[in-house]
């Protein structure tokens, strides 16, 4: 995108700003995808996991096709102040440099996610993911209490030989009886870090 996209034009009607505002939040919801993912938060919606390294791009192919096919539309852009549409450019630069460096990274360790079982009537959700190159393996433990879309990094663990122990089945998991939403992740064969307690409070 270039400074001709943030042109300041005549106001247009409002649902001609809903259309622009829309493909503007796409290409932004991308960016807060990557980064939430980045600062140790995965989005899992019941038992299934957003893929991080392909739902960020998407969005961002999206949001940029979107506006273009706007453009092609001839659709007016909206009349803006100077510090919205340098905030604008900015985010959507940003976009185009993080999200694609950041996805290539993960698609380099074909990351898989699992949601772990057997998981508590309340809610709480463990779920894994499992990377590996060449001869080194590995994961990281997120938890989700309750209901909550948003599961936070807990722990890390490695393997050899690439191993993915828990794509594989092989883990435990054990729930207190005493403290609801608490409890303990084992892994097999996991030279390091296998064992995770948590708590989804």
């Amino acid at each position: 995108m270039n400074g001709d996209d943030l042109e300041r034009l005549d106001a247009p009607p409002s649902q001609v700003l809903s259309v622009w505002t829309a493909a503007y939040l796409v290409t932004v919801l991308a960016l807060v995808v990557m980064l939430l993912y980045r600062a140790g938060i995965l989005i899992v919606v019941g038992s299934h996991v957003l893929s991080t390294w392909a739902a960020a791009p998407a969005l961002l192919v999206a949001g940029t096709g979107a506006r273009m096919v706007l453009r092609l539309c001839r659709v007016p852009r909206p009349s803006l102040r100077r510090s919205w549409r340098w905030a604008l450019l900015l985010i959507t630069e940003c976009a185009w440099l993080l999200v694609p460096l950041s996805a290539a990274f993960e698609f380099f360790g074909s990351p898989s996610y699992t949601v772990a079982r057997p998981a508590p009537s309340a809610g709480c959700r463990v779920v894994v993911v499992e990377t590996s190159f060449l001869f080194s393996g590995g994961g990281t433990v997120y938890v989700a209490g309750g209901w909550s879309p948003f599961a936070r990094r807990i722990g890390s663990y490695q393997t050899d030989d690439g191993a993915r122990p828990v794509r594989n089945g092989q883990y435990d998991v054990t729930w207190d009886k005493d403290e609801e939403g608490s409890g303990h992740l084992s892994i097999y064969d996991a030279y390091e870090g296998g064992e995770t307690s948590f708590a989804c409070g």
